[in-house]
């Protein structure tokens, strides 16, 4: 949904603004598209917090993957006694039945830990990511900023449909409150 009302806003852009400019407002000398999240990561690539952050999440998801190999081995314990167990049919020797139901209590409950540890993984690279978004992201603007301003582009917008920068002699904002003015104006002399 969110993709068609970019793609309805660029259309309407594309359609009305020539009409719009042949009304005397400032032309488009140029117009750039850019994928923010590839210019983000790239920034952020070079910059010693994201080599931090990628440290933390190797470190993270190590973490997780030596939980899965404990889990997995576990697991192939508990099918290798349930195996057992269903062999020796109704001669089931208690000891191995009691230590089944442990192993198997066991797992559970590493499988539990995992899922909890998952979670904390990934809300804590969530929340470490936005903070660092939050770091960079003042940086990144003002780069495209002075890229924009220097290099003569009017508009630009994110790949996604966002309007990232724009020059401000194509800021109509103050001509169209007037316009409507005198638009609502006329209505109510009639």
């Amino acid at each position: 949904m969110k993709l068609l009302c970019r793609l309805c806003l660029l259309v309407v852009i594309c359609v009305l603004l020539p009409g719009v400019l042949s009304y005397g407002y400032s032309k488009v000398e140029k117009i750039g598209v850019i994928d923010l999240v590839e210019v983000f990561d790239d920034f952020v690539e070079r910059k010693e917090v994201g080599k931090e952050f990628s440290v933390y999440k190797k470190t993270s998801m190590e973490k997780l993957e030596k939980m899965k190999t404990e889990i997995g081995e576990l697991r192939n314990k508990v099918v290798e006694l349930s195996n057992s167990i269903v062999a020796m049919g109704t001669n089931v020797d208690p000891q191995l039945f009691q230590k089944y139901n442990d192993l198997l209590k066991e797992y559970t409950n590493k499988v539990d830990i995992y899922l909890i540890e998952a979670k904390k993984v990934e809300e804590s690279l969530n929340k470490y990511r936005d903070s660092l978004k939050q770091y960079v992201y003042k940086d990144i603007m003002g780069y495209i900023k002075s890229y924009g301003d220097k290099n003569g582009f009017s508009i630009i917008f994110d790949t996604r449909g966002n309007l990232i920068y724009y020059s401000k002699g194509n800021d109509i904002t103050s001509d169209l409150n007037k316009w409507i003015k005198v638009q609502e104006d006329a209505k109510k002399k009639y």
